[in-house]
């Protein structure tokens, strides 16, 4: 299910400069709530996307600041994802990071080879994703 930073209504009601937002894809719930929630702790908004078709659906729809893509997804792996997204308009300039639980065929150089910016191992603690995601966004952690 995917989910959104936009509510256009509110945001002309509310005209107020708002936080990066950061789109998940994942097709575990459960990974998608943990990634959401240590996201907005350190001030990010963040969609989520359950797969790489509404993955595509949300960046049309918004440029993120940053997106973090899991490799295995049901339908559109990861590897095919990133190549989808790179060809989008301003998809080129996005940093996507890799996520994967660990998986023995899935490397650092192999995602990186295929276009990812970088990559990070499940489970992925608040302090490295903080550390990962602020490096690319350029905030200094509060």
């Amino acid at each position: 299910m995917f989910t959104s930073c936009l509510d256009t209504f509110e945001m002309k009601l509310h005209p107020v400069a708002q936080p990066p937002c950061v789109l998940v894809v994942d097709d575990d719930a459960v990974s998608r709530q943990v990634f959401s929630l240590q996201l907005e702790k350190i001030g990010y908004q963040v969609d989520t996307a359950a797969n790489g078709d509404e993955a595509l659906a949300a960046f049309a729809c918004l440029r993120y600041a940053l997106v973090l893509v899991d490799i295995l997804l049901p339908g559109m792996s990861g590897f095919e994802l990133i190549a989808h997204l790179r060809r989008l308009p301003g998809g080129d300039g996005v940093p996507v990071v890799a996520v994967s639980a660990g998986i023995p065929a899935v490397s650092r150089a192999a995602c990186l080879a295929v276009g990812f910016d970088d990559f990070l191992a499940k489970p992925v603690g608040c302090d490295t994703l903080t550390e990962v995601v602020e490096r690319y966004l350029g905030r200094e952690r509060e």
